[in-house]
């Protein structure tokens, strides 16, 4: 019996998954609505996801020569997967052209099937104290306790991951009173319907 489940684990797996983030090479993928996004033990950065509206961190990593290296903070937004989709930034020739666009704030660019767009809503997250993005799911969570509406919820502009079923609880959790009470507002609204 236990084979049985482990074959088809084997079978059904490549086929959970329709589509695939794929970052330009000085990109880290942190997040992905909300769950801290895990390396892959063989190197690759690609990371499968379902199609559709998907909330990433990403950040900006680059080294110029041996001891010029560069990082941005976290950059969060909704892209919208369709197969394999990459991310990418501005490729900058030097250490002073980076830090120069990172000082102004980076511009993304998403590619998939239907074309290249840039990323309109892209918002650097602020971290605190010591190692301020160590805990990248906590300070995801708190950014969108404080900018994710229920019409946000409605358009789909944000996705609650669903391999945790517990996602919804735990947002609502966190949430504020005024958020609480849209949600319910909401939820009567759709529930009657």
């Amino acid at each position: 019996m236990k084979v049985t489940g482990l074959f088809l684990a084997l079978v059904v797996s490549p086929f959970a998954f329709s589509g695939e983030i794929i970052p330009s090479n000085n990109i880290e993928i942190l997040a992905i609505n909300g769950v801290k996004a895990q390396s892959s033990f063989f190197g690759s950065k690609d990371i499968e996801v379902e199609d559709g509206p998907q909330q990433v961190v990403v950040k900006y990593i680059d080294s110029f020569g041996n001891e010029d290296f560069i990082e941005s903070r976290p950059y969060i937004f909704t892209i919208n997967i369709d197969g394999k989709t990459s991310i990418r930034t501005e490729k900058f020739n030097n250490l002073s052209q980076a830090t120069k666009q990172i000082d102004n704030g980076l511009k993304w660019y998403v590619k998939n099937q239907k074309g290249e767009f840039q990323v309109e809503k892209a918002e650097q997250l602020k971290g605190k104290g010591f190692m301020p993005y160590s805990d990248i799911e906590a300070i995801v969570a708190e950014y969108n306790k404080n900018n994710i509406t229920v019409a946000d919820i409605k358009n789909n502009s944000h996705k609650v991951p669903a391999k945790n079923s517990n996602a919804l609880i735990e947002q609502y959790k966190i949430s504020n009173k005024a958020q609480r009470k849209e949600f319910k507002m909401w939820l009567i609204e759709n529930e009657t319907k």
